[in-house]
């Protein structure tokens, strides 16, 4: 049965592992990706995914292709070669650019050896995947695979190879993510750090009592967290007397919290939190004293003086 192989090649940092879930998520976007291009090119195929390690610094998710429905050897293994030839064009240079040599080369890589193309059969495999690529097959799926591998910063390149295991000549490094994945440039920039304002209550658990950027500790709906005060002129308020705010436990305050987070490994952290404007002080909820009659005097017990007899 006519089939041929493919690889996506994840280059990785050294001494890191690809993260399970990006790898799993990436597969299945390179899967779905090339399922919708054979379909184009030609429905008789069917794909087959194998997931193997590969060496230290690099993970190989290696496609079985096979045919199984086309008996007929010829447009099948035309039909292959042209997937093949577009998938590359994916994670390299355009299909366009590729050539009659390095096209050949390139299919004959193969882990079977024995495939053999003619210059006719090379042709046909250019013209097809070239019109494949120029009406944009599978595009949207292949920005998937660049969306999700950008989540792991373990990952800093991909490419394919028709040779499993194999190191590409070509591979897309990972400043090239955002825009592969088809994300507008401006996004894919800002994208990576978002700021937000909302007003919060919090309550003050450690004030700075000295001026400077320093950062006072508070409480609020997702647990304790530090930030300056940029509020200027409540800072001089409490430096010239003119708001009184007493040194206690349980004072609240609604304030604009501008919080900065970063997305790293597709996961939004928190790592700056300012507080652009105190709104209002609450002084703390003092409990009044209450008035309470004393305690009852215990009854003494009756003592028996009789002695026995």
């Amino acid at each position: 049965m006519p089939s041929a192989q493919l690889s996506l090649y994840l280059d990785l940092e050294q001494g890191e592992l690809a993260d399970l879930e990006v790898v799993a998520k990436a597969a299945l976007a390179f899967s779905a990706a090339l399922r919708e291009a054979i379909y184009v090119i030609d429905p008789s195929t069917g794909i087959k995914i194998e997931l193997v390690s590969g060496t230290e610094g690099s993970l190989s998710l290696n496609s079985l292709i096979s045919a199984v429905k086309n008996q007929n050897s010829k447009i099948t293994n035309r039909s292959l070669g042209a997937l093949m030839l577009l998938a590359a064009g994916w994670f390299g240079p355009e299909v366009a650019a590729w050539g009659l040599g390095k096209t050949m080369d390139f299919l004959l890589e193969q882990v079977q050896g024995e495939k053999t193309y003619t210059k006719e059969e090379v042709e046909e495999i250019i013209e097809l995947a070239t019109k494949a690529s120029k009406n944009e097959v599978a595009k949207e799926r292949v920005g998937d695979i660049f969306k999700e591998l950008a989540k792991d910063s373990a990952v800093k390149g991909v490419g394919v190879t028709p040779k499993p295991g194999k190191k590409p000549d070509h591979i897309i490094s990972r400043n090239e993510f955002p825009v592969r994945s088809g994300e507008p440039l401006e996004s894919a920039v800002t994208d990576l750090r978002r700021t937000s304002t909302t007003e919060e209550k919090v309550r003050l658990i450690s004030p700075v009592l000295v001026s400077g950027p320093r950062r006072w500790r508070f409480s609020g709906r997702t647990g304790e967290f530090g930030a300056p005060i940029r509020d200027v002129a409540f800072l001089e308020s409490m430096a010239n007397g003119a708001l009184a705010v007493p040194l206690a436990s349980g004072i609240e305050m609604d304030v604009m919290l501008e919080t900065t987070e970063v997305r790293k490994k597709g996961v939004w952290e928190i790592i700056e939190r300012n507080i652009i404007s105190v709104i209002k002080v609450y002084p703390p909820v003092r409990q009044a004293s209450l008035s309470l009659p004393p305690p009852p005097i215990p009854k003494k017990k009756p003592t028996n003086d009789k002695k026995d007899n």
